[in-house]
């Protein structure tokens, strides 16, 4: 199987799958895995760099960085919240469409809150 890539490796889902993902590449269920960041990682995304795991960090707000990041990527893994991200996803949706993306994959967690 080809190579994965996490979007939103820092958030709350994003910080549970990203782990997994490292272990299963590192055990060769799928060729590599690219963890994407935002901004220079934390010492526990370093900590799963390996010959199979990439950390990459990327602008998001640039469609260019992006086609960069996905280069040779078959499936996308996003775990970026819901609020705030309409110019990031058009700009991974734009990305994904010139580069070798053939599945993505959008993970979350919805919370309902009951007020009383």
């Amino acid at each position: 199987m080809g190579g994965y890539i996490l979007l939103g490796s820092t958030g709350y889902v994003g910080q549970e799958i990203a782990p997994v993902f490292a272990k299963a590449a590192d055990e060769g269920q799928f060729a590599s895995f690219r963890i994407l960041v935002g901004s220079p990682p934390k010492d526990t995304l370093l900590s799963l760099a390996s010959d199979n795991v990439t950390i990459v960090q990327v602008d998001y707000t640039t469609q260019a960085s992006l086609e960069d990041a996905l280069k040779g990527v078959d499936i996308l893994v996003s775990a970026l919240g819901l609020r705030g991200t309409e110019i990031v996803e058009k700009n991974v949706v734009h990305a994904g469409e010139s580069s070798t993306v053939m599945v993505c994959l959008r993970v979350f967690i919805a919370f309902v809150s009951l007020f009383f």
